[in-house]
């Protein structure tokens, strides 16, 4: 008996520690934070690019995004961001991504955030740079002499400046004149830093055989040097005319280029997956691309809706495809191949099926996504084929390393819980 009384109550408070757990993190999904990206509730924090103090965005809530208190992104080797007042990140939230990467660039003796893209921190915050090698430093703002009204120095010790701003543009700093800087590797003086934004990382394009569609992206240098560009498309080359694909931007200049995507009047309906790679200072950025050429007068019509935009590696995708026979040719047996594809030409995993079909057809399939699979996004493609007809159809899914802690507390809960019912109905038989 006194084994049975342990056993119990340590199942007891085994249970009251799980219902603790469940309360405190239901609602998202806890994952490794090696991927650096937030599953909750369908919004994503992609910041892969922070290390060090940064806030473990991994582990909040979407009411916990609406309210962060001293959020912090750090860059180890160059510099942090301390917001000095509480940030709302869900306001700048679209299609539930949030891309930090994209928009904040803490880079050697530079620190600039992208607020028309990221609104909600444009705020009053202390800002880090590291590794600088003044004897005394004053501020620049957008390379100017930043104002003491907006700029406020705290420190400077050890290459490390520390000050206070008022709101977001680019900031650095340099030697106050007069002052004699010690040479930094070969040809003294301070590096110049390359770097460059783009307004968009995905386009995808449905057209018709013989069809035209423009799509424009637009490319800021951020940089403290002039960047010699270059555009080249990866595997959807034929599909695009670049208006220009080798430029040189100045310092905080952008340039628009029109693509003109198009597919020839015989091109194979097909979804055509690929990137496009920019170049320049030595940084390459990737637009992802899909390109969906459609017959003219389409027999068959294919779409393809992800139930779950967000899959962590190892789990099957499940996605809902929806097939529509415009032919004549009714009670038909149809082909159908879906498989997972990343924008660099990989196959990750496939199936093909027969199916029969009359006017319209709804099904549900999944696919498991490999356990060594990185973060990133993927593609769920499906092509539906008769002879030599075919027709096909795409959705994007991001795909994110870990385990469910949420699910593994409720599978042993569950265990447990009939260990403890067993144990009871023994016990009372007794």
């Amino acid at each position: 008996m006194k084994l049975k009384g342990v056993i119990f109550i340590s199942i007891i408070i085994f249970l009251i520690l799980t219902s603790f757990f469940i309360i405190k993190y239901s609602g998202f999904t806890i994952q490794n934070t090696s991927s650096k990206v937030t599953v909750d509730e369908g919004i994503i924090i992609i910041y892969d690019e922070f290390n060090g103090t940064t806030t473990a965005f991994l582990f909040l809530n979407d009411s916990e995004l609406e309210s962060i208190e001293n959020m912090t992104l750090e860059n180890t080797n160059y510099g942090k961001i301390i917001f000095n007042e509480n940030v709302n990140l869900t306001q700048d939230v679209v299609a539930n991504y949030l891309n930090l990467n994209n928009n904040v660039n803490i880079s050697f003796n530079e620190i600039e955030i992208n607020t028309t893209k990221l609104t909600s921190l444009e705020k009053p915050a202390t800002l880090y740079l590291y590794g600088l090698n003044f004897s005394n430093p004053r501020i620049l703002r957008d390379g100017e002499i930043c104002s003491s009204t907006i700029c406020q120095i705290i420190d400077y010790s050890g290459g490390t400046l520390i000050f206070n701003v008022t709101n977001f543009t680019v900031y650095s700093a340099e030697e106050i004149p007069g002052v004699v800087t010690p040479p930094i590797g070969e040809g003294g003086g301070v590096t110049k830093i390359s770097n460059f934004i783009l307004d968009k990382d995905l386009i995808k394009v449905s057209l018709k055989q013989g069809e035209t569609k423009r799509e424009t992206i637009k490319i800021t240098n951020t940089g403290k040097t002039v960047l010699d560009i270059t555009i080249n498309p990866e595997f959807v080359g034929k599909f695009m005319a670049i208006s220009e694909d080798s430029f040189s931007l100045k310092l905080q200049e952008s340039k628009t280029i029109n693509i003109d995507i198009f597919a020839k009047e015989n091109e194979i309906p097909d979804a055509y997956i690929g990137r496009i790679i920019i170049k320049g200072g030595g940084i390459t950025k990737f637009i992802n691309s899909i390109i969906e050429v459609i017959e003219k007068t389409p027999l068959f019509d294919v779409s393809v809706d992800i139930i779950s935009k967000e899959i962590i590696a190892g789990r099957q995708v499940e996605a809902n495809i929806n097939m529509a026979n415009k032919g004549d040719l009714k009670k038909i047996d149809i082909l159908v191949y879906y498989a997972i594809k990343n924008f660099q030409g990989d196959i990750l995993s496939f199936k093909e099926e027969s199916i029969f079909i009359e006017d319209e057809l709804s099904i549900k399939r999944k696919l498991r996504v490999p356990s060594n699979a990185p973060f990133g996004a993927y593609v769920f493609y499906t092509r539906v084929s008769h002879g030599n007809i075919s027709a096909s159809g795409t959705d994007v899914f991001m795909v994110n390393e870990g385990i469910s802690l949420l699910n593994t507390i409720l599978i042993l809960s569950i265990i447990i819980l009939g260990i403890l019912i067993y144990l009871l109905k023994r016990n009372k038989k007794r």
